[in-house]
């Protein structure tokens, strides 16, 4: 219920407007002073005073500047009660703060829609003042909230970028040196963590595995597969041997297809799978064996400058599908070269949707023959990112790559 304090210090006006105002539903006090009105608002807080501009000792003009200083007016309204005669007074009471004011000579009718008035002005306010506390709570809460995922964020790029990290030391450091062959390689992720990953395994003194892996999907499951499938194809120390190499040769390309297959039979869960373009190559005899397990197959650039690229069949790994592992194998003369690619090499994509393509990329290899051979991967990439523009891929892209040399050169170029 809305309180009113009527201040007056006429003890008949006062009761009569306490009870007209009780009648229409209001809670109506009463103070005869100035002094007693101050010293109620310090442990009351009516919703409305009616301070009448005439009093002894401290008049409505004096008291009004008192309450002014504690209270503005949305938060307690004043409405001055005055005398035919104080139209001056009441323009200054106005203009010191009081929100209306009310001839005690008018009709009581009048003096009720003044107070009706304020008292919906009041509640108004009210409402205002508890939608903006409610705003700044919620605000308050947001910023809180921003504030722990804006940690949270640091913390997890931090994460991938540790992760990130992990997958760059599983990379070649650089291009082992072989009499018989060199070798290039370069690898683009389009996240952080990336699904692709490649490498370039010397076996012994004479041979060399290549291969390029891409797991499908992309983020933190994708890179964690594509870390695990690293490690069996090429496993620290001395667990290197048995699995690369077999009776002191290495292992052929479809046994290891075969193998990777036995270690990631399809899992409903995860329903993850990749494909893999696995070689070896004899640097001695210039013989590339390898194997496409659901990848793209290779691009072969000779040393005249012909160009092709190599259909091969084979189903992707962690299927489950009916094995279609097969040994391919090529021989390249001096001056020859084989490009391994992920599939992020072909799909590059212009904005306007068409892709790089197998053509362009063998085109491109052609064209750039007279590159070294790290030159020659480095112009298809940036002939890539020409093609894209400023969108990028939206795949890993991984491109590793061998010439064949004269037997007994120094294979450390490229």
């Amino acid at each position: 219920m809305s309180s009113i304090l009527v201040v007056d210090d006429d003890r008949w006006y006062r009761a009569m407007v306490a009870q007209q105002l009780a009648a229409s539903g209001y809670r109506v006090e009463e103070a005869a002073s100035g002094a007693d009105a101050l010293e109620r608002l310090e442990s009351e807080r009516p919703t409305l005073l009616l301070l009448d501009l005439q009093m002894p000792e401290m008049d409505g003009m004096a008291t009004l500047a008192r309450i002014r200083a504690g209270h503005d007016a949305t938060e307690l309204p004043v409405i001055m009660l005055t005398a035919h005669d104080e139209a001056e007074q009441v323009v200054s009471a106005l203009e010191q703060g009081a929100n209306d004011y009310v001839s005690k000579e008018q009709a009581f009718s009048v003096l009720r829609a003044r107070v009706d008035t304020q008292r919906s002005l009041r509640k108004a306010f009210d409402r205002i003042r508890g939608l903006e506390q409610s705003l700044a709570e919620r605000n308050e809460r947001l910023e809180r909230t921003n504030g722990e995922l804006e940690a949270t964020n640091r913390r997890m790029q931090a994460s991938l970028a540790a992760a990130a990290q992990i997958q760059r030391t599983l990379l070649p450091t650089s291009a082992p040196k072989r009499a018989g062959a060199r070798f290039a390689w370069r690898f683009q992720p389009c996240e952080e963590l990336a699904g692709d990953t490649l490498n370039i395994l010397p076996i012994g003194d004479r041979f060399a595995a290549i291969y390029v892996v891409d797991v499908v999907g992309h983020g933190v499951p994708a890179a964690l597969l594509s870390v695990m499938v690293t490690r069996l194809l090429d496993p620290p120390g001395e667990a290197r041997s048995p699995l690369l190499e077999a009776a002191g040769c290495p292992e052929p390309p479809a046994k290891m297809a075969a193998r990777l297959d036995d270690q990631f039979p399809w899992d409903e869960r995860t329903r993850q799978f990749f494909t893999l373009l696995y070689g070896v190559l004899d640097c001695h005899t210039g013989t590339l064996a390898f194997v496409s397990a659901g990848h793209p197959g290779p691009v072969r650039v000779s040393a005249d400058g012909a160009g092709e690229l190599m259909d091969v069949a084979g189903t992707p790994i962690g299927l489950g599908l009916e094995r279609e592992h097969e040994d391919r194998s090529l021989h390249l003369a001096e001056g020859d070269r084989v490009y391994f690619f992920s599939d992020g090499v072909f799909e590059a994509m212009r904005d306007d949707g068409e892709q790089f393509g197998r053509h362009r990329v063998v085109e491109t290899l052609k064209g750039e023959r007279e590159r070294d051979l790290q030159g020659s991967v480095d112009a298809l990439l940036a002939r890539i990112e020409a093609f894209t523009g400023a969108g990028g891929t939206h795949d890993d892209v991984s491109i590793v790559a061998v010439e064949r040399t004269r037997s007994g050169l120094d294979a450390a170029g490229g």
